[in-house]
C-alpha cells in the first residue's frame, strides 16, 4: 500500500493519498490531485512557478506531516512515521511552533495484526 504527501509552501495547501493499491505513481497522482483540489495548484508567487510539490512518499508504514511559520512561502515542514517526530523535525532550529497537517497509514490489513 502506497501513500504520498504534496504541499504548496505559498498557500499551505496539503494533499495526500493513503492505502493506494495501484503503486507509487498512482499514489503521487492521487496526492497531487488532492493538493490541487485543496487550492494548491499552479501558483505564480512561488519562485519556480509551481504550486504543489511532492514532500514525501511511503509504503506500508504510517506518516505524519507538520507545517509551521506564519509568513507565506516561508516556514518549516517536517515529516516522519510519528506525529511528535514530524513536529520536532519541523521545529528544529526554528522559533515557531508546528502543527500536524496530515497523519495516516498506508499498510496492508495483515500488517495491523502485529
Amino acid at each position: 500500500r502506497w501513500g504520498a504527501i504534496y504541499f504548496n509552501p505559498v498557500n499551505r495547501a496539503v494533499g495526500y493519498s493513503e492505502n493506494n493499491t495501484e503503486g507509487e505513481e498512482s499514489a503521487r497522482r492521487e496526492a497531487l490531485a488532492s493538493c490541487i483540489k485543496a487550492g494548491g495548484g499552479q501558483n505564480p508567487i512561488a519562485r519556480d512557478g509551481k504550486g504543489c510539490r511532492l514532500k514525501h512518499e511511503y509504503r506500508n508504514v504510517c506518516a505524519a506531516f507538520a507545517v509551521g511559520g506564519k509568513e507565506e512561502g516561508k516556514g518549516g515542514t517536517g515529516w516522519s512515521d510519528a506525529e511528535q517526530k514530524a513536529i520536532s523535525a519541523c521545529e528544529a532550529g526554528q522559533s515557531f511552533k508546528c502543527t500536524i497537517r496530515y497523519s495516516g497509514c498506508s499498510r496492508h490489513p495483515d500488517y495491523l495484526r502485529y
